[in-house]
């Protein structure tokens, strides 16, 4: 998992980590900003991007997933689906 606090921060964690395999983007990052990245981490290799948002409020058609960010279960229940984690990791 890498990490970035703002927009910017998680441009640049992208164009130095271009092989990740999935990119969870919170709305509070502003709509430009996050709609920069969402443009971003579709460009290039095919990746899951998930955009949360409180009560799965923001939407994108480039998000594959919109998802609350008051229910961290969701996403972590798809993570283990999809990448066939053991749910104890």
């Amino acid at each position: 998992m890498i990490t970035a606090y703002d927009g910017p921060g998680a441009l640049g964690m992208l164009e130095k980590f271009p092989n990740v395999d999935a990119v969870i983007i919170h709305s509070g990052l502003g709509e430009s900003a996050y709609k920069k990245l969402l443009q971003a981490a579709q460009s290039g290799k095919k990746r899951l991007i998930f955009l949360i948002s409180p009560n799965a409020t923001a939407r994108d058609e480039r998000a594959d997933f919109h998802l609350s960010s008051h229910d961290p279960k969701e996403l972590l229940d798809i993570v283990v689906d999809r990448f066939q984690l053991p749910e104890d990791a």
